[in-house]
């Protein structure tokens, strides 16, 4: 498990299922952005359920929700949002986050970037950049995977 910013973590289904861990690390609350993943401690953490695919077409029609339940946990916690691996779901998710924040979407994929290097689906890329458009040259899901891979 990864801090991205102060009480937002992201993580692996691991991360979610290491109970010692969770609690070593302060968590409050967890954003499980998996469909096929279960909320292992319901009576220990609160859960907030994504029920996301990769891809899913849908992700726009969450993103400014999910981002103010992040911003509601985190007052009172940290707060780890994870999928199966913290490769694409996840980080679609933290993105929203930090980008409903203030921060622009190249801002937050360097944000994230500090953390981990992720990838996340063109298809969620897309759908962030709809909603949080940038000022590039480049193509801009290729401009976004490039400070995404890499750690900085």
């Amino acid at each position: 498990m990864w801090a991205v910013t102060t009480n937002l973590l992201i993580g692996t289904d691991g991360d979610a299922r290491d109970r010692t861990s969770l609690i070593d690390n302060g968590v409050a609350h967890i954003v499980n952005c998996a469909v096929e993943l279960e909320s292992y401690f319901p009576k220990r953490f609160s859960y907030t359920r994504l029920d996301l695919k990769d891809p899913d077409e849908n992700f726009h029609k969450i993103i400014d929700s999910t981002a103010g339940i992040i911003a509601k946990k985190r007052e009172s916690g940290r707060v780890l949002v994870h999928c199966h691996g913290a490769l694409s779901r996840s980080p679609a998710v933290v993105l929203a986050y930090l980008c409903s924040t203030g921060c622009s979407l190249i801002q937050s994929a360097e944000t994230l970037s500090k953390a981990l290097p992720t990838r996340p689906n063109s298809i969620f890329l897309t759908q962030l950049l709809d909603r949080f458009p940038i000022d590039t040259q480049d193509e801009p899901v290729s401009t976004l995977y490039a400070i995404l891979s890499a750690q900085g």
